[in-house]
């Protein structure tokens, strides 16, 4: 099938997989991490602001027009998202940590749209359903598997290194703060960074960038079969 014989299309798979997992870290520790400082409003209200980053960028979309840069704007938008991840792990700030999440949120639906539009140019119509229904459980399997261990890797690895005594405080420590709930804030720096490397590797993949070409072709086809007169 399509999905496992073509490199490029597996590859994003992988890609969308990945930033599930990390999405899925976030989405379980974020409530630890800001109520080891704040109270239970502040965070229903970061969270609030937050998700409305991901509204807005969907409705963005859904407006402007961005061309046929497929890979470019998959890795500005992991790229964007990544960063934003790190940034909301180094504060305790509350407003700081409200627009890393803003940004984080917003930067994923351009990742997904990307992501969808290479995949189903690169899919004959008639796998479509097929391929997306395998598609569909290796995407949601990063969520899986970071529920699973986000909390074990919290409470047992990454919180005790930057707690009082902890082997971090004197170095990691003294750039994003120590206590309670930093070293959750650790392993989001430590994801973000891995989503930016991700983002980095992706764009020189030449099979990535063959699914671009094959999906800018059939844009074109496309386009000049409507102006095609009857």
């Amino acid at each position: 099938m399509t999905v496992v014989t073509n490199r490029g299309v597996f590859l994003l798979i992988l890609i969308i997989s990945l930033v599930t997992f990390f999405l899925g870290f976030l989405q379980t520790l974020i409530g630890p991490m800001v109520l080891s400082f704040a109270d239970a409003w502040t965070l229903g209200a970061i969270q609030s602001v937050c998700a409305v980053g991901m509204l807005v960028s969907s409705l963005l979309i859904g407006v402007i027009s961005v061309g046929r840069r497929y890979v470019e704007i998959l890795a500005a938008g992991l790229i964007a998202s990544g960063v934003a991840l790190s940034l909301l792990g180094m504060s305790t700030n509350v407003y700081f940590i409200t627009a890393a999440g803003f940004v984080f949120l917003a930067a994923l639906p351009f990742v997904n749209m990307r992501c969808d539009v290479l995949v189903r140019r690169n899919i004959p119509n008639e796998k479509q359903g097929r391929a997306w229904g395998i598609i569909g459980i290796l995407s949601q399997f990063g969520f899986i598997v970071a529920y699973g261990i986000s909390g074990p890797l919290a409470d047992h690895v990454f919180n005790p290194l930057l707690e009082a005594g902890g082997p971090l405080v004197s170095s990691v420590g003294q750039i994003i703060g120590s206590g309670p709930g930093r070293g959750i804030g650790f392993m989001f720096v430590i994801c973000g960074l891995y989503v930016v490397i991700t983002a980095m590797a992706a764009v020189g993949v030449r099979s990535i960038r063959a699914l671009a070409a094959s999906a800018a072709v059939e844009t074109g086809a496309g386009r000049d079969r409507v102006g095609e007169p009857f």
